[in-house]
């Protein structure tokens, strides 16, 4: 288990020097995936086991490779890591509103691969900062402001949030006049601190490149050792990417032209929804406009944490056929499978009723990330304002989980998951891809360095269904 030369990967992918083989490394949450993929993409192997975070994430990756042939076990000319073990990235963002600042904030943690344990606004109390410091979050993101604006928030919340313990580093990205003093407030002997460009610097515009840079700076220059992931790093000579970047960076290098891009990844706690494009180019100035790559994490939709949550976010309606089609209580349905996470279907009736929840959680969480249209009633008459994204143009979409990994019909589970939102602009016609092989984290880490490899192996392993899912209806909502 070796790599055969002590050159990085950048100077194999930037195409400097000839190469054989490269090996890629995703610890997740559970489950550590490796795949061995030669100069033209393809893959020649993959292989996972079981996450050891407890341990040394190592002991993992040692096994996964014992279970590729013997011909792909080493040596490799090159090697790339990303990581989302003992529950990712936490962190917590901090705005002077909660519409503007606040959630400029929050879509720059969540864009670059962040968990967001906490948010707050306003001017932060004694109760704001227990409950911050409750949730211990790795990073800070502490924004407010726009460039010229209001700076006594983003003062007096540094003053605050320098009293938590368990942060590894913050950044300051609100008003730029008063950054450099919030800053101040922060740093002591023990802590990383950051100032970047405003995330919310003027009316109408997001600015979020800049956060996302500095938290992957901060995430390999702490957290990574945090998490035990430094023998890794020096084993295989390579840096550390947050996954869900990763696979933000993968959408770029989908199969197919023009259009938006969106994956959805179905977990046993949370949902995620990844889009690329469908930004409205009519975006009103108060409002933050989303960014061109965008993600949410629905904390409350899951396939078995997320039981109870997806469960109580479907509509009585749905519930109700739901349940009477399948003679069951759907609520008791989802508590046994939060009590035994480990659960796996028996029978028919267990595999429909996962198919029920992982078709409920994408529909929600799809109609969550998704534009639509508000209506807001005046005294004058009703009038009607376009919020968010719209995904309706979209290409393709992409799902991963082990619901759709290991469910029958896949496809057809996020087409009906899709055909089933009212109201919201989706998805009207998209061609469909299960990430059978996992590959979207590998496509991602490839993207930095060379994006015709990336495009190479995403085409490779992605199967795209472009036959039509979503009804005429649906389309013309």
């Amino acid at each position: 288990m070796r790599l055969s030369t002590s050159d990085r990967a950048e100077a194999f992918l930037a195409g400097d020097r000839p190469w054989s083989s490269g090996l890629l490394i995703d610890v997740g949450s559970t489950f550590t995936k490796i795949m061995v993929i030669d100069p033209s993409g393809a893959v020649l192997g993959r292989a996972e086991s079981s996450t050891t975070i407890d341990n040394d994430v190592m002991d993992g990756i040692t096994a996964a490779i014992a279970n590729l042939p013997a011909d792909l076990q080493g040596p490799w000319d090159w090697a790339l890591a990303s990581s989302s073990a003992a529950g990712g990235l936490r962190m917590a963002s901090v705005g002077l509103t909660e519409a503007l600042s606040g959630r400029a904030g929050s879509l720059a943690a969540f864009g670059a691969g962040g968990k967001v344990v906490a948010t707050a606004h306003g001017f932060l109390d004694d109760e704001a900062i227990a409950r911050i410091d409750a949730e211990k979050p790795h990073l800070v993101l502490l924004a407010g402001g726009l460039d010229g604006g209001n700076s006594a928030a983003l003062i007096h919340n540094a003053e605050q949030l320098a009293r938590l313990k368990t942060p590894h580093g913050y950044i300051v990205a609100g008003n730029a006049s008063a950054a450099q003093e919030a800053a101040d407030k922060l740093r002591d002997g023990s802590r990383d601190v950051r100032v970047v460009d405003n995330v919310f610097p003027r009316a109408g515009e997001i600015a979020i490149m800049a956060t996302r840079d500095t938290v992957r700076d901060l995430f390999l220059r702490h957290i990574t050792r945090a998490k035990g992931l430094e023998g890794m790093m020096e084993t295989f000579r390579t840096d550390c990417e947050p996954t869900p970047l990763a696979v933000s960076l993968a959408l770029a290098h989908l199969p197919g032209d023009g259009g938006p891009v969106v994956f959805v990844d179905l977990g046993g706690a949370t949902t995620d929804v990844h889009s690329l494009g469908g930004v409205r180019p009519d975006q009103r100035k108060v409002e933050i406009p989303e960014p061109e790559i965008m993600r949410s994490v629905e904390g409350d939709l899951g396939m078995r944490w997320g039981a109870p949550g997806t469960v109580a976010s479907m509509t009585s309606a749905s519930r109700a056929v739901v349940e009477s089609r399948l003679s069951c209580n759907l609520e008791d349905e989802a508590n046994r499978r939060r009590d035994d996470p480990a659960f796996l279907p028996e029978n028919d009736h267990d595999r429909a009723v996962d198919r029920a929840l992982a078709e409920a959680a994408v529909a929600i969480a799809i109609e969550r990330h998704a534009g639509k249209v508000v209506v807001r009633h005046r005294p004058w008459g009703d009038r009607y304002q376009v919020t968010g994204k719209d995904l309706r143009p979209t290409r393709i979409v992409v799902g991963i989980g082990g619901a759709l990994r290991h469910g029958a019909e896949p496809v057809g589970l996020i087409g009906d998951a899709i055909a089933g939102i009212e109201g919201a602009q989706v998805p009207r016609n998209p061609a469909i891809a299960i990430d059978q092989s996992y590959a979207l984290y590998a496509t991602g880490l490839i993207a930095r360095h060379s994006p015709t490899l990336a495009r190479a192996l995403a085409a490779g392993t992605l199967r795209l269904d472009a036959s039509p899912h979503i009804t005429p209806e649906v389309q013309a909502s």
